[in-house]
């Protein structure tokens, strides 16, 4: 149970950190630099 509360949690999060991107709100630069997780992304 303990591991479904804590995989929840981590989709809800992660969810709540791309929402911007996904909903096509404007972000700074800066936002959108958090965001890409990868060096080749960029």
């Amino acid at each position: 149970m303990i591991a479904v509360c804590a995989y929840v949690a981590l989709v809800v999060t992660n969810f709540a950190w791309l929402f911007p991107v996904l909903t096509g709100l404007p972000i700074s630069q800066q936002t959108w630099n958090m965001e890409i997780w990868l060096p080749s992304w960029r």
